[in-house]
């Protein structure tokens, strides 16, 4: 055992030991990051400055979740009384938050169709606090005109804060065109490996700093490993994105022309109803495409023997049947062909998709950051008519009228 006068003894002493004045300090320094994890973290700023500055926003922050930020964020600036407008189509747990959990706390909700701009406006009411945006929206790739509805949704006083994760900095950065505050899941694209749970909130320091004082009471926390890793799949994002844009590019544009596929959405054709909103709104057109299949119920599904679509450089494309597809791939390096009704989990997806003229839901289609000719090589070979698998959205009698 060394003595106390030993190397081990000098690293003793090196330790600093803050003093009563100190620590007070650091317990009431504001969103400060040395004194209690879930009040902030050295790992928690850094990763939070980073999306902050990709934003263009002045600070941010960063939750165990997607939805444990866009939860905080509703649970910091409504109230009783208040009303929220979202879209109806986006992201199945902001459905259910919106439509399912804060009408129990007196907030009402009023929901939209997101390609008409003037709807927006139209379901404002003097009560109205927050208005919910995403653009592109998960999982039918609809786009939100960002410019026409901050003005109208500023007009009335209220807010907008929009979920930029299908989009990503790279492609869209919508506090540049007014929103109040962007926020995105981690878990998918900035995170980018399929291995963290996260969310990030960005905007100015007031509606931040509103949300951090939510967020400590409820205990969103992402670990400080998870930062760290958060951080580490930023640092590839520009990449990546590059990739997954032309790899979703590229996919959609063999599926449009495949014999099985009854319809391919993706905001990069011309054939999107909104491809002129996209060129103009976005830098990319992001890294998921849908398509619909012709052949009743079975029509496209994949074999099980073609779940692996390729293999380059260890970036596997994959069918997947329906219900079997995690969240947590979306975003990472491996191209999924992933779908299913089961997959909403009930929140209004069958409905959703009758609302716009769609039989069956149809297939949603990460590009990956694989090599491209792998991927769309393996996604012609995974619409095999009258095979068997992954979750699709037959042609059917409303096809010929229904919204591509």
């Amino acid at each position: 055992m060394r003595r106390p006068g030993g190397a081990d003894g000098d690293a003793l002493r090196s330790q600093k030991v803050a003093t009563n004045r100190e620590i007070d300090e650091i317990a009431t320094e504001p969103r400060g990051s040395a004194f209690y994890t879930r009040y902030g973290n050295p790992n928690h700023a850094q990763v939070a400055a980073v999306v902050a500055e990709l934003e263009g926003a002045e600070t941010g922050l960063v939750t165990a979740s997607g939805m444990g930020a866009i939860s905080t964020i509703a649970l910091a600036l409504l109230a009783a009384g208040d009303h929220v407008v979202v879209q109806r189509s986006t992201y199945g747990g902001t459905t259910s938050l919106a439509t399912g959990l804060l009408p129990r706390f007196g907030v009402s909700c009023t929901q939209v169709d997101q390609t008409d701009s003037g709807a927006f406006e139209r379901a404002l009411r003097p009560e109205t606090r927050l208005v919910l945006v995403e653009t592109p929206s998960n999982p039918l790739l609809e786009l939100t005109d960002l410019a026409a509805v901050v003005a109208s949704v500023h007009a009335a006083g209220a807010l907008v804060v929009v979920d930029n994760t299908f989009a990503t900095p790279v492609n869209q950065r919508p506090l540049s065109a007014g929103a109040d505050l962007v926020w995105h899941s981690g878990t998918k694209f900035l995170g980018g490996h399929s291995d963290v749970s996260a969310g990030v909130v960005v905007g100015p320091a007031g509606l931040v700093e509103r949300v951090w004082q939510t967020a400590i009471v409820t205990g969103s926390t992402l670990g400080p490993v998870d930062a760290w890793l958060l951080l580490r799949g930023i640092r590839t994002l520009p990449l990546r994105v590059e990739r997954h844009n032309a790899n979703a590019l590229a996919l959609a544009r063999a599926l449009e022309g495949h014999p099985a596929v009854a319809r391919v959405r993706y905001p990069g054709l011309p054939a999107h109803p909104q491809h002129a909103l996209a060129r103009r709104q976005m830098t990319g057109f992001g890294g998921g495409a849908r398509r619909g299949t012709h052949g009743g119920p079975g029509g496209g599904r994949c074999a099980a023997g073609r779940a692996a679509a390729g293999q380059a450089g260890g970036q596997p494309g994959q069918c997947q049947h329906a219900g079997g597809a995690s969240p947590v791939d979306v975003g990472g390096d491996r191209g999924r062909l992933a779908t299913g009704r089961r997959r909403h989990r009930g929140r209004a997806g069958p409905r959703l998709h009758r609302h716009r003229g769609h039989r069956r839901p149809g297939g949603r289609l990460p590009g990956g950051a694989g090599h491209g000719a792998d991927l769309t090589r393996g996604g012609r070979r995974c619409m095999v008519p009258a095979a068997t698998g992954i979750g699709v959205r037959p042609a059917g009698p409303t096809d010929g009228g229904a919204t591509p």
